[in-house]
């Protein structure tokens, strides 16, 4: 018996032990404020939540803006581009035309020296000299 009582007090650490680790746990008492917080939390996740969904929102209205203004820019190039082609047309043309009017001129004064020298009496000289 000896044996056993110096193991009793072993025996029953252990059963008082393995009580504790697999009763039920002891119930806390809630406190209030942890209601009122956790509505908080929520409150504040609806709104993390909501602003995230403007965002995207607002996001996919700037890739719109983007894309309509991608669009605008690639219109904007090509009236460019065909500005540039008229305007090569425009000076090519006022360059013809250039010549043609010195042409017209040339045959404008072409034509008065013809009509002068026919104006002139036939037995009329030309002046030779300088």
């Amino acid at each position: 018996m000896r044996r056993l009582g110096k193991a009793a007090p072993l025996l029953v650490g252990l059963l008082i032990f393995a009580s504790c680790a697999t009763g039920p746990k002891p119930v806390v008492l809630e406190d209030p404020r942890i209601g009122r917080l956790q509505a908080q939390v929520d409150d504040l996740r609806k709104q993390v939540s909501d602003k995230n969904s403007a965002v995207e929102e607002k996001q996919a209205q700037i890739d719109d803006l983007q894309d309509k203004v991608g669009e605008i820019k690639a219109e904007l190039d090509a009236v460019k581009r065909d500005d540039a082609e008229k305007s090569g047309v425009l000076n090519s043309l006022g360059a013809k035309l250039g010549e043609l009017q010195k042409a017209g001129d040339d045959l404008v004064t072409d034509l008065d020296s013809l009509q002068s020298g026919m104006t002139k009496d036939p037995g009329e000289k030309s002046d030779p000299s300088p």
